[in-house]
């Protein structure tokens, strides 16, 4: 007499309406089948089950060293075979809440004073939880999008998915709307705050849920931890539900407050300025917030939505500290060349073309010789951190270079090396090259390219030193090489 699938009820409401339609309960541990309601029969709903009405059915917790948590449902005198596995007493299924104060329950403290038993080293808890409104009167209810967000934790549905005449129509309190629920006080744990941050429109409800540990005595003790949302039924686990929980915390990751602004100094950095003013940070934050970007009172770029990523760009690459030609000047304005972009640049500097019988350029090794080749990351923090900061000046400065992570002396040797094979023997595997391996000897004159797959076919456009140096410098240097070292 279910109203609707999976629905639970307390032992004395399913015995009452059992009643009411003159049928008992079975005294079952296990069932089987919704539509046969065989009784104590081990099969597929084997986590539905009936206890007795005098014996205790608390949900606990159990706590590590670190406040970590581990939900506990075993009623009393339950074998661990009748409880799903994840909320057995044994569950290594632990989380970690946001505890008041950064104070819970551990050896070190008598787990709490004596509230919690101990077993096999953890801390098992018994809980009580309180909801209440956050605000209980309209004056005391913030205006802003930000102060709501940063105190209200618990969404809700829209107000429009309610009947009609549920809710009352909404009240604008400046930023924010409030709805009343109809007959109660705007206080009350049933008002729905709509808030709009970066263009989506939310609803979260005026309730604060906490989690208490209980004393011995029934009273609530001084640790409690902020009780966390989920999408995901305890017992009911849906792939829908992971979806769906799935899509919040991506959104929550992507709309927080950081995100902006440290995706802006990464972005920055890869578009070849290792470190950033804050004003250039602030300005291309500005533009992934707002999706705009404005230069000169002329061009806007952007459509306006929040991330737009040809906003972000437009305010990196117009920015006066990415154009302005007097910061050259600066030693430690700009970025390190990575080594496999410092290969690339060399082997377009010197006009490298491949042989007709092999057009595809194949280079082997590059991570190896090199420490750096394309699509093979060693793993997900890329090849060096963006905060590193080498030994010497720029870390006294407190200045990064994340590329300098890279510049070990077998690394420089290996592209120095690839440098001079390549301008003596060509592409090739010769002499330290990055080229394929072929047959034979690599006992050849220079300027023999028998055993490459292309060659450098660079000219110089002078044929006076100083000029060809100048040519070179220009080329390999973008202009950096000082005077002494062109001499």
């Amino acid at each position: 007499h279910c109203e609707f699938i999976s629905e639970r009820m307390t032992y004395t409401s399913a015995a009452s309406r059992c009643a009411a339609n003159g049928q008992e309960t079975c005294k079952f541990t296990k069932l089987r089948d919704r539509k046969t309601n065989d009784c104590n029969i081990v099969g597929l709903y084997w986590e539905y089950f009936w206890n007795h009405e005098d014996t205790a059915c608390n949900i606990m917790i159990k706590v590590n060293g670190d406040g970590g948590i581990a939900i506990v449902h075993q009623p009393e005198n339950t074998l661990d075979e009748n409880v799903i596995e994840h909320l057995q007493e044994n569950s290594p299924n632990f989380f970690f809440v946001n505890w008041k104060d950064g104070m819970f329950p551990n050896q070190s403290n008598g787990c709490g004073n004596g509230a919690c038993g101990v077993v096999g080293g953890k801390c098992f808890c018994k809980t009580i939880v309180f909801e209440e409104p956050v605000w209980k009167e309209l004056c005391l209810i913030p205006s802003t999008s930000d102060e709501i967000l940063s105190n209200l934790y618990i969404g809700n549905v829209s107000p429009d998915t309610y009947d009609a005449g549920e809710y009352d129509p909404p009240i604008r309190h400046g930023e924010v709307k409030l709805y009343r629920r109809s007959g109660s006080d705007i206080g009350s744990v049933h008002t729905i705050i709509e808030v709009v941050s970066y263009g989506r429109i939310m609803h979260f409800k005026n309730i604060r849920s906490q989690v208490y540990v209980e004393n011995v005595d029934g009273s609530t003790s001084n640790y409690s931890f902020r009780n966390s949302p989920h999408f995901i039924n305890f017992l009911d686990q849906y792939a829908r539900d992971a979806y769906y929980e799935t899509d919040a915390v991506l959104d929550h990751y992507f709309y927080h407050k950081n995100t902006a602004p440290f995706l802006s100094f990464r972005f920055i950095q890869r578009f070849g300025i290792s470190n950033p003013s804050p004003r250039f940070i602030e300005v291309v934050t500005t533009a992934f917030k707002t999706g705009k970007y404005q230069y000169k009172d002329s061009f806007e770029y952007g459509s306006g939505e929040y991330g737009d990523l040809g906003a972000t760009v437009a305010a990196i690459i117009l920015d006066r500290e990415a154009r302005s030609v007097v910061l050259d000047a600066d030693p430690s304005y700009g970025s390190l060349k990575e080594p496999l972009l410092k290969l690339v640049g060399f082997m377009r500097a010197m006009d490298f073309q491949p042989f007709p019988d092999s057009p595809e350029i194949k280079i082997e090794d590059v991570d190896i010789r090199l420490g750096q080749m394309a699509h093979a990351l060693p793993d997900v923090f890329s090849f060096f951190l963006p905060e590193y900061s080498p030994p010497g000046p720029l870390h006294v400065a407190s200045l990064v270079a994340p590329e300098a992570q890279l510049c070990v002396t077998p690394f420089i040797i290996g592209l120095l090396n690839s440098f001079l094979s390549m301008s003596k023997w060509g592409l090739s595997k010769c002499y330290s090259g990055l080229g394929p391996k072929t047959d034979g000897s690599c006992h050849l004159p220079e300027g023999n390219f028998s055993k490459s797959f292309g060659n450098l076919t660079f000219v110089p456009a002078h044929s006076e030193g100083e000029k060809m140096v100048d040519e070179l410098a220009t080329l390999l240097t973008a202009g950096r090489l000082n005077i002494k070292s062109r001499r």
